[in-house]
C-alpha cells in the first residue's frame, strides 16, 4: 500500500491534477484502487478535489518530494546524471518534431500544419518512431531499478501504435495520453529524480 501511495503521489505531482481514471494508467492499477488512495490522501490533508480532478496540497507536494528522494537512494547519483544526459538530446529531438507537427516552416514564416500533406506528416511520425527506438533502452535500464517507469514504456508504445494506425491526435493532443503528453510527464519525472533535493 505504501509503495502504491508513493507512486500515486509522484504521478499526481507530475500531472498536476487528474481523476482516478486518468491516473490509473500511470500507476498500473485500476481506477478503483487509485480512488481508494485518493480518499486516504485527502483524509491526510495531502490532496484535494477540484473541478478538474484531484491535486496535491502543499503538504502533499512535500510528501511527493520525499518519495522521489527515497527513490534517489536506489539509483546511484552518477547513473541518474548519465540517464538525464542521455535523455536530453533525445528530448530535444522530440521537441523539434512536435513543433514541426504543429507548425510548418515556410519561406514566409511558420504556418499551422493542417495535416493535408500525408508525406510531410509521415516523415514526422517515422521520426517519432525513431525517437521511440532511442528512448526504449534507456527506459528499460531505469525500469530495472525503478519498476514504475515501465508504465512510461507501455504508454508511449500505445500512443505510438495509435499514431502509426493513422490517428494523428496521439502525436501531441494534450487532453489525450498522446506521445507528447506522456513524454512531458517522463521529462518532468526524470528531472525531479535527478535533482539533488528530489
Amino acid at each position: 500500500m505504501q509503495d502504491l501511495r508513493d507512486r500515486i503521489l509522484i504521478a499526481l505531482s507530475v500531472k498536476g491534477f487528474a481523476d482516478a481514471d486518468a491516473l490509473a494508467p500511470s500507476v498500473e492499477v485500476s481506477a478503483a484502487e487509485v480512488a481508494m488512495i485518493f480518499d486516504v490522501l485527502m483524509s491526510e490533508g495531502l490532496a484535494k478535489t477540484k473541478l478538474l480532478g484531484t491535486k496535491l496540497t502543499a503538504k502533499g507536494i512535500a510528501e511527493a518530494r520525499k518519495a522521489w528522494m527515497a527513490e534517489q537512494a536506489l539509483v546511484d547519483g552518477g547513473v541518474r546524471t548519465a540517464l538525464l544526459s542521455e535523455f536530453e538530446p533525445i528530448d530535444s529531438r522530440l521537441k523539434s518534431l512536435v513543433s514541426d507537427w504543429n507548425m510548418k516552416k515556410t519561406p514566409t514564416g511558420p504556418m499551422r500544419n493542417h495535416h493535408d500533406n500525408v508525406a510531410y506528416d509521415t516523415e514526422i511520425t517515422d521520426s517519432i518512431a525513431s525517437v521511440h527506438d532511442a528512448i526504449t533502452p534507456l527506459l528499460a535500464m531505469l525500469s530495472g531499478i525503478l519498476p514504475r517507469f515501465v508504465s512510461y514504456t507501455r504508454r508511449l508504445e500505445e500512443a505510438l501504435q495509435k499514431v502509426i494506425a493513422g490517428d494523428g491526435r496521439f502525436v501531441a493532443e494534450p487532453l489525450l495520453d498522446s506521445y507528447n503528453t506522456v513524454w512531458i510527464e517522463l521529462r518532468e519525472d526524470l528531472t525531479r529524480l535527478s535533482q539533488k533535493n528530489g
